[in-house]
């Protein structure tokens, strides 16, 4: 076989190599994109009472575990919880976040109670099963989600570990200038150890090239602020924060 013979051969078959490698590649995107979008084995879970009455309840499988959803009642937001969050410097504030008229997650500020039915984690990660504001993601391994913590779920079948700071060793405005988080990556406020509970979730949004922090406070509105300032809300429940970016 001569030389030329010799590359063509060889030069061709590496060529089909690669190309074959792509056509998998893109059959995986593919099937996780399908199942994203319309694969997902979804049950219906008999309901749950509450304080304020009944609550539905959604089970997603995967091969990781299972994601318990809530659908709880509308629940009246007092007078006190409305004027929370009233800043307006997003440097050393929480300030109400301005969301797109087509946001899924726009609330009329006319009705706040529309607020109580969703979490932080729905509005965090809870775009990838198609939640929307009447849908709470618990964060905790609880009864009623069947003993499993449905935010690490989520996170485990979606998102890859990005990395992980103890909070006691945070310099905080190296993280506010950290090139490498990107818009939309998550923040997870954690417990060291522990993936059975998380205390408060959301996404880094850039402004003014730092990395701010979006998220929504409990039964309240959707904020943004520093990640310093956010943390702080939450001084003293956890440890350290992870950062996750979607598969």
């Amino acid at each position: 076989m001569s030389m030329k013979d010799w590359n063509r051969h060889f030069g061709s078959r590496r060529y089909a190599a690669l190309a074959m490698a792509l056509v998998a590649v893109l059959a995986v995107n593919s099937a996780i994109a399908g199942r994203q979008r319309k694969d997902l084995a979804v049950e219906t879970l008999p309901p749950i009472p509450t304080p304020i009455g009944y609550s539905g309840r959604r089970l997603f499988r995967f091969p990781g575990g299972e994601c318990v959803v809530l659908r709880p009642p509308i629940e009246l937001v007092s007078e006190e919880e409305q004027q929370r969050y009233r800043g307006t410097d997003a440097e050393s504030e929480l300030v109400r976040e301005v969301l797109p008229p087509d946001s899924r997650w726009r609330v009329a500020p006319h009705r706040p109670e529309d607020e109580s039915t969703f979490n932080c984690a729905t509005f965090a990660i809870g775009d990838v099963i198609g939640l929307s504001r009447a849908d709470f993601l618990i964060t905790q391994a609880v009864s009623c989600t069947n003993n499993q913590n449905p935010a690490h779920v989520l996170l485990q079948e979606y998102f890859y570990s990005l990395a992980t700071y103890p909070l006691a060793g945070i310099e905080w405005d190296e993280l506010d200038r950290l090139e490498s988080l990107g818009d939309n990556d998550v923040v997870v406020f954690a417990i060291h150890g522990s993936n059975d509970e998380y205390v408060h979730l959301g996404k880094i949004a850039k402004w003014r090239g730092r990395n701010q922090m979006v998220s929504k406070m409990g039964r309240g509105p959707i904020v943004r602020g520093t990640i310093q300032r956010t943390a702080q809300a939450y001084a003293g429940k956890f440890d350290e924060i992870q950062i996750y970016r979607r598969r």
